[in-house]
């Protein structure tokens, strides 16, 4: 018969495990705003890109427009 033995954890770690959800949660907005950046960048470089006619170049200035937007907020 195996035996089996309850462990009440500590207080603390009720805190530890606190302060992870938080870093979690930042770091998920952290990745929302940069993909709603680039996907703004995208976007603008197809709107370019189709007054410039020429797609590709519009896409490319786009994503780098992206990302550029992505940079700026994150600092």
């Amino acid at each position: 018969m195996k035996e089996f033995y309850v462990i009440d954890k500590p207080k603390d770690l009720d805190l530890i495990e606190e302060e992870i959800e938080v870093e979690e949660d930042e770091e998920d907005v952290e990745e929302e705003e940069e993909t709603k950046s680039t996907a703004l960048g995208i976007g603008l470089g197809v709107v370019f890109g189709i007054l410039f006619k020429n797609i590709g170049l519009g896409i490319a200035f786009g994503v780098l427009f992206g990302i550029i937007l992505a940079t700026n907020k994150s600092k």
